[in-house]
């Protein structure tokens, strides 16, 4: 449960910073029918939900995300250094607990056919 949470903060920190410039974090549901309504043909989609164990490099993927953001996520008042801080270390200190897991959002990939 720890996991869960720590990853789900972590993740809408960076959902935060992505809406913030501009960006459209949650638009991955939204892609299939943007392409049939492109006319494109044959579309399908595939969703993905990668998951790490401690054994894994990319255990640390929301810790290195939270890094990466954090001058983004401070500029734009979404949390404190402070706050990050304790996240940060919060999100180190479950990396080593044998049978964690971390899991990214989901990615969808969406296909298709230009129509000529």
């Amino acid at each position: 449960v720890l996991a869960c949470v720590l990853a789900c903060r972590s993740h809408q920190a960076i959902a935060a910073v992505g809406t913030q410039l501009k960006g459209h974090p949650h638009i991955g549901p939204q892609l299939y029918a943007m392409l049939q309504a492109a006319g494109f043909t044959d579309v399908r989609v595939r969703v993905l939900q990668p998951v790490f164990t401690v054994a894994d490099e990319g255990h640390a993927v929301a810790k290195t995300s939270l890094h990466d953001i954090r001058h983004q996520v401070v500029a734009n008042e979404l949390a404190t250094e402070d706050e990050l801080d304790g996240l940060y270390r919060e999100l180190a200190a479950m990396e080593k607990v044998p049978g964690s897991i971390v899991s990214l959002p989901r990615v969808f990939q969406v296909t298709g056919k230009r129509a000529d």
